[in-house]
């Protein structure tokens, strides 16, 4: 009878669900989607949430002209971004696009300056001729003429194309680009994309639905083919270039990949890659918008033509990361050329390579640790979490290893002795922390010191082997040498403008600094707080609802006082987790203000939510109440709701693509 009562239960819980869904994909298509798919698909050539250069023409060279390869059908309009100093009355301008094969002209503009070109930023729009947009492997110059001008000065935002642009002013090698965006095809076939992304997210559902409605699985025990397939699913609709950094660290494992294959590195500052992947690189965007999206669609399963190597610059993102960090992505990416995929297909195997590591090692983490095994799981697979899990960032990593290292120290919390295999493991896992990030997280070691020793020592020679081991940790920091910590111990700040803060900064004025912090708390701590919630995705571009937030915060209260799994540990090993984390917490701030903020600004520039990531979990055990007392029968309702709550996220993320 009971077994009756309960198959109707999920028959009915079932049935609602897939009500509620069927009503939510259908809404937002509706509502959301089939208006933006009006327009043309538009391609950015400028480096989005990255500073950009200048070049200026004048009286003395008042021509420019690029050449570069043609890479896209049906060309609609072509922008350039430019501005203005000083006006002659007559000033002219032309913009011409031509084939460099044929001299035909595809698109052209020319009017007076003053009337075109503002003394601010200006975007022009060259429409290409009816019947010339098939721009795709042809050789294209764009031709830039002022006349009549004395005064005049024309200023254009540029950046660097190498795969794309060969010559600049008819100098080989060059690859400066002033193309500001250009507009192609239509957003139409957006709508399928959409429906696969429906019926991957139902997948989802459907085995959620099976784990905890069904089979009543907690958090922890479903974490693992969870966070596959939810991961599997973030690392397609959000591209390779489409997470912070993601270009630099796609790179950096590139470098290592060289390596593995026995290329060996190229000079400082340079990398040897396919063209075909230097080309693709410089058609994605620094972040996610429908060009990159119609990239995946074209080119995921093109094998490339031109595989040749190449050298061109590139940012290492790996100066403040041991090199282990970027294994996973660089044997992904090492398999891909050896097997000449695209690539899309070479970046995906690797960034899914990241995905795989960490859930392994989070897994890993989760079993052993004696609290809050389901706070910790449910943390992993917030939306921020399996974000940078499934791109190529070494957050993936970073943020895998602190957990395992926290759950372990927490099992040993338990026991009366440390063992030699149990020191061995904390000193890998202890230096690996020191070594990441310039040592942001390494306070976190100071939970060392409430460990069971199993030593017959008295208090002060105790003491004494803490203090070595912790100055061990300081030296193996200083020994790696990373740029931002060298910089802070020797210059006082991180980067080399003169505006940016510099400890002496700090210390001749730390009542503002106080301010800022004050100021950085209270106007971005709610931007702060959704994104360590999993609410501002991609390049902090792509926005989550504050509804769908609210419920993740409330699930991860809950889950912090879930019944018999509070944390308990005695009181000298609360207050060294306390500090740990505060210590840690102040110097994510302090590198923030040396390494990104300028001195005129009233709040740190360059937080991030991610930032917090690996302290979250300790930091919601240490403030369990009694207030709240969540019973663990009835864990897999919540459970069920939270990732219902997750799928709705990463729908509400198409439609903000398709306006990018």
């Amino acid at each position: 009878m009971k077994t009756d009562k309960r198959d109707k239960k999920i028959i009915i819980c079932a049935i609602l669900l897939i009500a509620y869904f069927v009503m939510a994909f259908s809404l937002v298509y509706s509502a959301e989607v089939v208006p933006k798919l009006e327009g043309n698909i538009k391609a950015t050539l400028m480096n989005k949430h990255k500073d950009n250069d200048t070049i200026e023409i004048s009286s003395e060279y008042n021509t420019y002209c690029q050449d570069f390869y043609g890479e896209f059908d049906d060309v609609k309009k072509i922008r350039v971004c430019c501005k203005r100093k000083g006006l002659d009355e007559d000033a002219y301008i032309f913009f011409k696009l031509i084939n460099l094969d044929t001299d035909e002209v595809y698109a052209e503009k020319e009017g007076y300056i003053g009337s075109l070109i503002k003394t601010s930023n200006t975007y022009i729009t060259i429409p290409v001729k009816e019947g010339c947009g098939d721009l795709k492997g042809k050789n294209l110059r764009l031709d830039v003429e002022m006349q009549y001008v004395e005064k005049t000065k024309v200023i254009f935002t540029q950046n660097y194309r190498q795969g794309l642009v060969y010559s600049v002013n008819n100098l080989q090698g060059f690859h400066h680009n002033i193309i500001y965006n250009l507009e192609y095809g239509q957003k139409a076939w957006l709508s399928s994309l959409y429906w696969v992304i429906v019926i991957l997210l139902s997948a989802f559902l459907a085995v959620c639905f099976y784990l905890f409605i069904i089979k009543k699985y907690e958090i922890s025990k479903a974490y693992i083919p969870v966070a596959a397939i939810l991961g599997i699913i973030m690392c397609f609709i959000f591209m390779p270039h489409g997470i912070p950094d993601e270009p630099a660290h796609i790179d950096t494992a590139y470098q290592l990949s060289n390596i593995m294959m026995g290329k060996g590195k190229a000079e400082e500052g340079s990398i040897y890659k396919r063209r075909a992947d230097v080309v693709q690189d410089d058609l994605l965007v620094n972040g996610i918008e429908s060009n990159s999206l119609f990239q995946l669609k074209t080119n995921l399963l093109t094998r490339p033509a031109e595989t040749e190597d190449i050298t061109v610059t590139f940012d290492n993102a790996g100066r403040i990361v041991p090199d282990i960090v970027y294994l996973p992505m660089a044997i992904g990416i090492t398999l891909g050329r050896l097997l000449g995929l695209s690539t899309l297909l070479t970046y995906y195997i690797g960034r899914i390579l990241n995905l795989i590591v960490f859930i392994v090692i989070t897994s890993i983490a989760i079993r052993i640790a004696p609290y809050g095994k389901n706070l910790m799981a449910m943390i992993m697979l917030l939306p921020i979490s399996l974000q940078q899990a499934s791109s190529a960032s070494y957050d993936s990593i970073i943020n895998a290893v602190i957990l395992l290292y926290i759950a372990f120290i927490l099992m040993l919390y338990k026991k009366e002795s440390v063992k030699a295999k149990d020191y061995i493991l904390l000193t890998i896992l202890s230096v690996f922390i020191v070594m990441c990030k310039g040592g942001v997280y390494a306070p976190i070691c100071i939970m060392l010191a409430a460990l069971p020793f199993g030593i017959k020592l008295n208090k002060k020679s105790k003491i004494v082997i803490l203090a070595a081991v912790l100055s061990a940790l300081l030296a193996v920091l200083i020994y790696a040498g990373y740029p931002i910590f060298k910089a802070l111990l020797f210059e006082g700040t991180a980067r080399d403008e003169g505006e940016i803060y510099t400890v002496a900064d700090m210390m001749s004025n730390p009542s503002g600094v106080i301010n800022m912090w004050w100021n950085t708390l209270v106007r971005r701590g709610g931007s702060l707080l959704a994104g360590l919630l999993g609410g501002r995705l991609a390049w902090l571009d792509i926005k989550a609802n504050w509804i769908f937030l609210m419920i993740m915060g409330v699930g991860l209260v809950l889950m912090t006082n879930i019944e018999g799994e509070v944390l308990t540990v005695s009181t000298k090993e609360r207050i060294f987790i306390f500090a740990s984390h505060i210590i840690a917490i102040i110097l994510i701030f302090l590198s923030m203000i040396v390494g990104f903020t300028k001195t005129d600004s009233e709040v740190i520039q360059g937080l991030q939510g991610r930032y917090f990531i690996p302290l979250l979990p300790l930091s919601l055990m240490l403030f369990k109440t009694d207030m709240i007392n969540l019973k663990k029968e009835k864990l897999y309702k919540l459970a069920m709701l939270l990732m219902a709550t997750e799928a709705m996220i990463i729908l509400e993320c198409f439609p903000q693509f398709l306006v990018k």
